[in-house]
């Protein structure tokens, strides 16, 4: 799958009122619901995001918010918006409880402390795409950003054969990651991250490694070579990634030098170093996984209003 180039200031729609020469309204590029499904007694939701008029099979990209965001403003401060306006991918944005995941550990906020089963919310949530939207089940993908960046990494190492590829920024993992199927990792963060610190906090609650630790941990896991096969800069971003590893996977470490915890996105880093691009293109450069077993089709209630 060749890489795509993302530009998180690319608008998803045509300008309100424009028209072509012809004088035919312009239509979205993105369609963007609102669905739920039926999740341990409750009804949880997610935004869909996908191409208009697209009937190839796309891969699919399930973000995980940061804690206190809502999945409308991770999906404008991810920048991953215009691959799915370009035809290249559909995003899932799942609700966490009351803003927040329960990555373990007891992280975080409310969710850490009543517990839900996020890692089957997020499961439910592929279920009901791969049921509805014509998806390459060989691409299924995951990212989080911070308290979101931790479930994901709780759940590469629960459930490893669910996703072609995990990539996180301003995470690191917070539960024991058993020894199991490789599955290829994205690892970033910023020098300059106050909340996560990059060279860890294990006297905090719960404790946090540090950046290297954490990569270490997924190089070790996945049978990794000693060196990277590739180490580049751009911009901010020091990117370097082992392959040959275990299964075919890949583990990649991209360091923001003097970013903080931030998303990476322009104007504070090139649009070539943002986390959007970086993250595709790692993406991009995976082999295809075998697809899971057929899930049973979610419950899913649709909503054409907006975010949620």
């Amino acid at each position: 799958m060749a890489a795509a180039s993302v530009t998180p200031s690319q608008p998803s729609t045509p300008p309100q009122g424009a028209t072509s020469k012809a004088t035919i309204t312009a239509q979205p590029l993105i369609s963007q619901t609102t669905q739920t499904i039926a999740m341990g007694g409750l009804r949880r939701g997610y935004l869909l995001l996908r191409p208009v008029g697209s009937t190839q099979r796309l891969p699919l990209v399930v973000l995980l918010h940061g804690r206190g965001l809502t999945p409308t403003a991770m999906v404008a401060l991810s920048g991953l918006s215009p691959l799915v306006a370009d035809g290249h991918a559909i995003l899932a944005v799942p609700a966490g409880l009351d803003r927040s995941w329960n990555a373990g550990a007891g992280c975080c906020g409310t969710a850490g402390r009543s517990r839900p089963d996020d890692p089957a919310f997020v499961r439910g949530v592929v279920a009901a795409v791969l049921h509805g939207e014509p998806v390459d089940a060989h691409r299924v993908y995951l990212v989080g950003y911070s308290n979101g960046g931790k479930l994901a990494l709780r759940m590469a190492c629960e459930d490893p054969s669910a996703f072609a590829g995990v990539a996180t920024y301003g995470a690191v993992p917070l539960v024991p990651c058993a020894r199991g199927r490789a599955v290829s990792v994205l690892l970033a963060a910023g020098t300059a991250d106050q909340v996560l610190p990059y060279d860890g906090a294990l006297l905090a609650r719960p404790p946090l490694m540090s950046m290297a630790a954490a990569v270490a941990l997924w190089r070790e896991r996945d049978g990794c070579p000693v060196r990277p096969a590739t180490t580049r800069r751009v911009g901010p971003a020091e990117i370097m990634i082992w392959r040959e590893c275990r299964d075919r996977a890949a583990v990649a470490a991209v360091t923001y030098h003097d970013v903080p915890h931030s998303w990476p996105a322009p104007p504070r880093v090139p649009a070539a170093a943002s986390a959007a691009t970086v993250i595709w293109s790692f993406f991009a450069g995976l082999p295809d996984v075998p697809a899971p077993p057929n899930p049973p089709a979610a419950t899913v209630a649709r909503s054409a209003t907006g975010p949620a």
